[in-house]
């Protein structure tokens, strides 16, 4: 009974449409960071020019990095003379016065946030 519903000339041996593909995913981890990220290859590490904001939250958080350099450069001094030569404070205050210039540059977000 169920073999004689079954209509054979029906049949059609059509291709089934494929399931949509997930989006690639990037081989390394520099692909997911933005341009000018530290690890890709568009990162340099003295930028020379400025990057233009007109957003005021962009300009309001650059001129906060504007007073902290001169801060990390007093620092520095003050590790040379009171602390006479020890590395690993004047190592900190050399990266935290390269980044605050860094920062002041790109306004980038990965290295604002460290």
């Amino acid at each position: 009974m169920l073999a004689s519903k079954i209509n054979k000339d029906n049949d059609n041996f059509e291709k089934v449409e494929e399931p949509q593909k997930t989006p690639k995913v990037p081989a390394n981890f520099k692909e997911i960071l933005p341009p000018g990220t530290p690890g890709r290859p568009s990162f340099k590490i003295i930028p020379k020019k400025k990057k233009h904001f007109w957003r005021p939250e962009a300009l309001r958080l650059r001129s906060l990095f504007t007073p902290f350099f001169p801060f990390h450069f007093v620092f520095l001094i003050g590790d040379i003379f009171f602390y006479e030569l020890e590395v690993l404070p004047i190592f900190y205050d050399v990266f935290l016065s390269w980044l605050c210039f860094f920062n002041y540059m790109t306004l980038n977000k990965v290295t604002c946030l460290v």
